[in-house]
Parts: structure tokens; sequence; C-alpha cells
């Protein structure tokens, strides 16, 4: 079965994201995402915070990704400018 997960790169999506991911029960990875309300875990069941330093970011993922044989991710993510170039 392909496997799937989760990244949310901001804080804001990481909490409006985070509960349907755990509804779903589908592995949730944030960066940075020091927001208390995180820190439910009876809420946010899936939700893996990931500090690292963005050089080493990249392989993290990589590991994770084959640790749970992930075949597909979706990057959450909030624009601040929707202006269009």
């Amino acid at each position: 079965m392909e496997q799937k997960i989760i990244c949310c790169v901001f804080v804001s999506a990481a909490i409006n994201a985070g509960k349907i991911i755990s509804f779903w029960n589908l592995p949730h990875l944030s960066y940075s995402s020091p927001d208390p309300e995180l820190a439910d875990k009876e809420m946010y069941t899936t939700l893996v915070r990931m500090i690292s330093p963005f050089n080493r970011l990249g392989s993290a993922i990589r590991d994770i990704f084959h640790t749970f044989s992930v075949s597909s991710c979706v990057l959450a993510t909030s624009l601040v400018d929707t202006k269009i170039v």
C-alpha cells in the first residue's frame, strides 16, 4: 500500500491542517512550529516537529521517507503575497 505524508511549512498551516491530518491518521511533518497549541498530543496525534539546520533538513526528510516507505508528499504552505506577477 502506498504511504503518504503531509508537510506543513508554516505554523498556521500546521495548526489548521493538523486537525484533519490527525483524523486521517497520516504522518504530519512540520519544520519549526513553536506554537504551544501544537503541543496538544490528543489533537495533533501524528505531528512530528522537525528542528534541523537547513543544510540537513533535506536529508532528514529523505531518511523519514525511506524509513516509512513514503511514496508521495503534500506540502502545505501559506501565501504571504497572493499577487500574481
